[in-house]
């Protein structure tokens, strides 16, 4: 799969015009949105042996990335909308042992799709549950402070699941604020280790257990 896809699919869904027919739903009027954001990331990593069948899980150290995100939102029914936007993220984490440092950095892109159910709105705020997932795409690269040790470089397309709850608000004639926070579930990184294990390479799965918080400007691009 070639990393531009998520490119692809994210224009589509921008430039595709709105379902014909649907009933409208609170802030319809201003269906494009971009903004900022921020994931703590819990990473659990699992090794998996072949020999012993046996499969050892760790804690690792939490992951901090920032971006952004650009999107747009469809109307289906009052209570009810269809939002997909893109996304990017990068970061870095120090991992300090007795013998060395490895350096890790992270570049992140997806394209995520979520349904909105919308509570009743209470002028000028709107409430919303949201559950969807996303297609990802992660460059995890790893550099050792110890020159005889290789790194790494890997790259992955991987899926996602995901929900959570916002709250929209009016900020103007033709703009909003929107504030939400996702918690998402994937596995980025996965790889066969072998760097320490001269006689056959164990399996390494890395489960992403993130918290996102977003900030989104909302607005609409017709021209009349």
């Amino acid at each position: 799969m070639n990393k531009h896809v998520i490119q692809y699919i994210l224009l589509f869904f921008l430039f595709v015009p709105s379902v014909k027919g649907a009933s409208s739903s609170p802030f319809e009027d201003i269906p494009y949105f971009f903004g900022a954001d921020f994931l703590v990331n819990q990473r659990l990593g699992n090794y998996f042996f072949d020999i012993s069948k046996e499969k050892q899980v760790l804690k690792k150290p939490i992951l901090l990335l920032y971006g952004g995100c650009l999107g747009k939102r469809y109307s289906v029914k009052p209570w009810l909308r269809f939002q997909v936007q893109g996304l990017f993220h990068f970061g870095s984490l120090d991992v300090d042992t007795l013998q060395k440092t490895e350096t890790y950095g992270y570049k992140h892109a997806a394209c995520d799709a979520d349904i909105h159910i919308l509570l009743p709105e209470i002028d000028p705020a709107l409430l919303y549950f949201f559950v969807g997932g996303g297609i990802h795409y992660m460059h995890t690269q790893m550099e050792s402070s110890n020159r005889e040790e290789s790194g790494l470089d890997i790259k992955r397309f991987h899926p996602s699941a995901q929900g959570g709850v916002g709250m929209d608000l009016r900020i103007g004639s033709g703009f909003g604020l929107s504030i939400s926070y996702t918690f998402r579930y994937c596995e980025p990184v996965a790889f066969e280790d072998q760097r320490d294990m001269p006689i056959s390479a164990i399996e390494y799965r890395e489960l992403f257990l993130s918290h996102m918080a977003q900030i989104k400007l909302l607005f609409d691009v017709s021209i009349d």
